[in-house]
Protein backbone atom coordinates (compact mmCIF):
# COMPACT_ATOMS: atom_id res chain seq x y z
CA UNK A 1 0.00 0.00 0.00
CA UNK A 2 1.18 3.37 -1.09
CA UNK A 3 1.56 6.41 1.27
CA UNK A 4 -1.67 8.31 -0.79
CA UNK A 5 -3.47 5.15 -0.10
CA UNK A 6 -2.68 4.95 3.50
CA UNK A 7 -3.72 8.56 4.21
CA UNK A 8 -6.84 8.15 2.07
CA UNK A 9 -8.54 5.41 4.28
CA UNK A 10 -7.11 7.15 7.80
CA UNK A 11 -9.05 10.51 6.05
CA UNK A 12 -12.17 8.10 5.13
CA UNK A 13 -12.27 6.45 9.19
CA UNK A 14 -11.44 9.77 10.31
CA UNK A 15 -14.82 11.01 8.59
CA UNK A 16 -16.61 8.08 9.29
CA UNK A 17 -15.85 8.69 12.71
CA UNK A 18 -16.54 11.97 13.26
CA UNK A 19 -20.38 11.35 11.88
CA UNK A 20 -20.51 9.06 14.53
CA UNK A 21 -20.52 6.05 12.43
CA UNK A 22 -17.84 3.90 13.93
CA UNK A 23 -16.36 4.21 17.26
CA UNK A 24 -12.57 5.39 18.17
CA UNK A 25 -10.11 3.31 17.80
CA UNK A 26 -6.91 2.79 20.68
CA UNK A 27 -4.80 3.67 18.16
CA UNK A 28 -6.01 6.88 17.38
CA UNK A 29 -6.07 8.66 20.43
CA UNK A 30 -3.44 11.50 20.45
CA UNK A 31 -0.40 10.30 23.69
CA UNK A 32 1.24 12.78 25.48
CA UNK A 33 5.40 11.11 24.73
CA UNK A 34 7.45 13.55 27.26
CA UNK A 35 7.14 16.06 29.48
CA UNK A 36 10.50 18.14 30.59
CA UNK A 37 11.01 21.26 32.29
CA UNK A 38 13.04 24.50 31.76
CA UNK A 39 13.59 27.67 33.20
CA UNK A 40 13.65 30.63 31.36
CA UNK A 41 13.96 33.43 34.42
CA UNK A 42 14.38 34.15 37.76
CA UNK A 43 14.13 37.36 40.33
CA UNK A 44 13.88 37.59 44.16
CA UNK A 45 10.13 37.51 43.70
CA UNK A 46 9.90 34.10 42.01
CA UNK A 47 10.83 31.69 38.71
CA UNK A 48 9.55 31.89 35.67
CA UNK A 49 9.40 28.56 33.41
CA UNK A 50 8.24 26.51 30.55
CA UNK A 51 6.77 22.90 30.74
CA UNK A 52 7.17 21.26 27.34
CA UNK A 53 4.83 18.52 26.07
CA UNK A 54 5.74 15.91 23.51
CA UNK A 55 2.36 14.96 22.08
CA UNK A 56 1.47 12.91 19.30
CA UNK A 57 -0.94 13.46 16.94
CA UNK A 58 -2.66 10.34 14.61
CA UNK A 59 -4.90 11.86 12.84
CA UNK A 60 -4.57 13.04 9.17
CA UNK A 61 -5.26 16.72 10.32
CA UNK A 62 -3.80 19.22 12.50
CA UNK A 63 -5.34 19.38 16.11
CA UNK A 64 -5.10 23.20 16.51
CA UNK A 65 -4.88 25.01 20.00
CA UNK A 66 -5.01 22.17 22.22
CA UNK A 67 -6.39 23.05 25.62
CA UNK A 68 -4.76 21.97 28.90
CA UNK A 69 -5.39 22.03 32.32
CA UNK A 70 -2.92 21.27 35.40
CA UNK A 71 -1.91 22.19 38.89
CA UNK A 72 1.37 23.05 40.26
CA UNK A 73 2.53 22.09 44.02
CA UNK A 74 5.89 22.88 45.75
CA UNK A 75 7.38 21.10 48.21
CA UNK A 76 3.91 18.38 47.71
CA UNK A 77 1.85 21.33 48.37
CA UNK A 78 -0.64 22.81 46.01
CA UNK A 79 -0.37 26.37 44.81
CA UNK A 80 -2.65 26.92 41.90
CA UNK A 81 -4.61 25.04 39.10
CA UNK A 82 -5.45 26.45 35.62
CA UNK A 83 -6.44 25.75 32.62
CA UNK A 84 -5.01 27.79 29.05
CA UNK A 85 -5.17 26.66 25.67
CA UNK A 86 -1.82 26.63 23.58
CA UNK A 87 -2.06 28.80 20.29
CA UNK A 88 -0.03 26.40 18.07
CA UNK A 89 -0.89 23.26 15.75
CA UNK A 90 -0.01 19.62 16.29
CA UNK A 91 1.10 18.56 12.97
CA UNK A 92 -0.95 15.50 11.56
CA UNK A 93 0.82 12.24 12.02
CA UNK A 94 3.50 13.77 13.39
CA UNK A 95 4.67 14.59 17.22
CA UNK A 96 4.57 18.27 18.16
CA UNK A 97 5.15 20.70 21.12
CA UNK A 98 2.98 22.44 23.06
CA UNK A 99 4.22 24.87 25.89
CA UNK A 100 3.08 26.45 29.39
CA UNK A 101 4.15 28.89 31.18
CA UNK A 102 4.40 29.03 34.18
CA UNK A 103 5.22 31.20 36.85
CA UNK A 104 5.95 30.86 40.47
CA UNK A 105 6.17 33.30 43.36
CA UNK A 106 7.81 32.93 46.10
CA UNK A 107 5.28 34.84 48.45
CA UNK A 108 2.97 32.19 47.26
CA UNK A 109 4.40 29.09 48.71
CA UNK A 110 2.65 28.17 52.03
CA UNK A 111 5.02 29.28 54.75
CA UNK A 112 7.40 30.77 52.90
CA UNK A 113 9.56 31.96 55.52
CA UNK A 114 9.86 28.21 56.63
CA UNK A 115 9.99 26.39 53.39
CA UNK A 116 12.58 28.39 52.05
CA UNK A 117 15.08 29.54 55.12
CA UNK A 118 18.00 27.97 53.85
CA UNK A 119 17.16 26.31 50.83
CA UNK A 120 18.57 27.39 47.56
CA UNK A 121 16.34 25.08 45.60
CA UNK A 122 13.04 23.26 46.49
CA UNK A 123 11.37 20.74 44.56
CA UNK A 124 7.87 20.96 41.91
CA UNK A 125 5.90 19.63 40.22
CA UNK A 126 2.88 20.05 37.46
CA UNK A 127 0.06 17.39 37.28
CA UNK A 128 -2.86 17.84 34.42
CA UNK A 129 -4.42 16.64 31.73
CA UNK A 130 -4.28 17.55 27.65
CA UNK A 131 -8.29 18.02 26.76
CA UNK A 132 -9.08 16.98 23.31
CA UNK A 133 -12.64 16.69 21.78
CA UNK A 134 -13.01 14.94 18.53
CA UNK A 135 -14.39 12.24 16.52
CA UNK A 136 -17.48 12.24 18.84
CA UNK A 137 -15.47 11.66 21.61
CA UNK A 138 -13.96 14.01 24.93
CA UNK A 139 -10.45 12.51 25.61
CA UNK A 140 -8.53 13.99 29.06
CA UNK A 141 -4.67 12.72 28.19
CA UNK A 142 -2.75 12.89 31.56
CA UNK A 143 0.94 13.97 31.68
CA UNK A 144 2.76 14.91 34.73
CA UNK A 145 6.55 16.57 35.87
CA UNK A 146 8.63 17.09 38.87
CA UNK A 147 11.53 18.95 38.85
CA UNK A 148 13.82 21.32 40.87
CA UNK A 149 13.13 25.02 41.51
CA UNK A 150 16.15 27.30 42.17
CA UNK A 151 15.71 30.17 45.04
CA UNK A 152 17.97 33.05 44.62
CA UNK A 153 20.38 33.80 46.93
CA UNK A 154 22.17 36.95 47.51
CA UNK A 155 25.66 36.92 47.51
CA UNK A 156 27.37 37.09 50.82
CA UNK A 157 30.25 38.47 52.16
CA UNK A 158 32.71 37.23 54.97
CA UNK A 159 36.67 38.11 56.21
CA UNK A 160 36.58 41.73 55.09
CA UNK A 161 39.89 43.38 55.55
CA UNK A 162 41.48 46.77 55.42
CA UNK A 163 45.03 47.71 54.82
CA UNK A 164 46.83 50.85 54.17
CA UNK A 165 48.86 50.92 51.19
CA UNK A 166 50.10 54.79 51.08
CA UNK A 167 49.42 57.99 52.88
CA UNK A 168 50.10 61.51 51.80
CA UNK A 169 48.90 65.02 53.18
CA UNK A 170 45.65 64.85 50.66
CA UNK A 171 44.77 61.18 52.36
CA UNK A 172 45.88 57.94 52.10
CA UNK A 173 45.49 54.47 49.79
CA UNK A 174 43.45 51.11 51.05
CA UNK A 175 42.91 48.03 49.71
CA UNK A 176 39.94 46.39 51.05
CA UNK A 177 39.40 42.84 50.68
CA UNK A 178 36.81 40.39 51.03
CA UNK A 179 35.47 36.75 50.07
CA UNK A 180 32.03 36.49 48.28
CA UNK A 181 30.06 33.23 48.40
CA UNK A 182 27.87 32.72 45.84
CA UNK A 183 25.31 30.38 47.56
CA UNK A 184 23.35 29.32 44.59
CA UNK A 185 22.83 26.37 42.83
CA UNK A 186 24.04 28.17 39.61
CA UNK A 187 27.00 30.34 38.74
CA UNK A 188 26.82 34.10 38.94
CA UNK A 189 29.22 36.71 36.74
CA UNK A 190 29.64 39.68 39.02
CA UNK A 191 30.95 41.86 36.06
CA UNK A 192 27.86 44.60 36.65
CA UNK A 193 28.34 44.85 40.26
CA UNK A 194 29.54 47.97 42.31
CA UNK A 195 30.84 48.61 45.51
CA UNK A 196 30.60 51.53 48.09
CA UNK A 197 33.52 51.05 50.61
CA UNK A 198 33.61 52.81 54.05
CA UNK A 199 36.45 52.91 56.60
CA UNK A 200 35.77 53.58 60.29
CA UNK A 201 32.21 55.62 59.10
CA UNK A 202 34.44 57.31 56.29
CA UNK A 203 33.80 56.78 53.14
CA UNK A 204 36.52 55.60 50.82
CA UNK A 205 36.56 56.72 46.65
CA UNK A 206 38.12 56.06 43.54
CA UNK A 207 37.07 52.45 44.16
CA UNK A 208 39.15 49.67 41.32
CA UNK A 209 38.35 46.32 41.80
CA UNK A 210 40.27 42.74 41.29
CA UNK A 211 39.03 39.87 41.01
CA UNK A 212 37.22 36.99 39.38
CA UNK A 213 34.48 37.88 37.45
CA UNK A 214 32.47 34.80 37.17
CA UNK A 215 31.55 32.96 40.97
CA UNK A 216 30.62 29.17 40.30
CA UNK A 217 27.76 27.47 42.00
CA UNK A 218 28.48 27.09 45.80
CA UNK A 219 31.83 28.77 45.29
CA UNK A 220 33.75 31.57 46.13
CA UNK A 221 36.10 34.63 44.35
CA UNK A 222 37.98 36.63 46.43
CA UNK A 223 37.12 40.52 45.94
CA UNK A 224 40.14 43.20 46.03
CA UNK A 225 39.35 46.73 45.93
CA UNK A 226 41.54 49.80 46.31
CA UNK A 227 40.30 53.35 46.57
CA UNK A 228 41.60 56.59 48.27
CA UNK A 229 40.66 58.21 51.92
CA UNK A 230 40.42 62.29 52.49
CA UNK A 231 42.39 63.31 54.56
CA UNK A 232 41.45 64.68 57.64
CA UNK A 233 42.11 64.60 61.78
CA UNK A 234 39.49 61.42 61.95
CA UNK A 235 41.12 59.93 58.83
CA UNK A 236 44.56 60.87 60.81
CA UNK A 237 43.68 59.28 63.63
CA UNK A 238 42.09 56.15 62.60
CA UNK A 239 45.39 55.52 60.04
CA UNK A 240 47.72 55.78 63.26
CA UNK A 241 46.00 52.44 64.26
CA UNK A 242 47.95 49.46 64.51
CA UNK A 243 44.71 47.79 63.10
CA UNK A 244 42.24 48.77 60.66
CA UNK A 245 38.33 49.00 61.68
CA UNK A 246 36.54 46.33 59.59
CA UNK A 247 35.40 48.05 56.58
CA UNK A 248 31.66 48.26 55.47
CA UNK A 249 31.23 46.90 52.50
CA UNK A 250 27.89 47.74 50.21
CA UNK A 251 27.21 46.01 46.86
CA UNK A 252 25.21 47.24 44.39
CA UNK A 253 24.50 47.00 40.62
CA UNK A 254 23.26 43.39 39.06
CA UNK A 255 24.05 39.68 39.07
CA UNK A 256 24.12 37.81 35.66
CA UNK A 257 22.32 34.40 35.99
CA UNK A 258 21.83 31.70 33.30
CA UNK A 259 18.31 32.72 33.53
CA UNK A 260 18.70 36.64 33.03
CA UNK A 261 20.25 39.49 35.06
CA UNK A 262 18.91 40.68 38.00
CA UNK A 263 19.31 44.25 40.22
CA UNK A 264 20.27 43.36 43.85
CA UNK A 265 18.05 44.54 45.73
Amino acid sequence: MNYSSHCFIIATLFLAINAGCVSVPAGLKPQVTGVSGKITGIDFKGVNLELQLQIKNPYPIPIETPQFKYSVGVEGSELFTASKASQISLPALKTGSAILPITIRYLDIPGTLTSLKGKNEVSYSVKGAFLHEALGKKLELPFSHIGQLPVLQLPTLANLKAKLLKMSFTGAAVEVAADMFNPNTFGIDISNLGYEVTLGGQPVGGISLSSAEKVSAGGKTRLNLKGTISASAAVLNLLKEKTLPTPGLLVTGAIKTPFGEVTLK
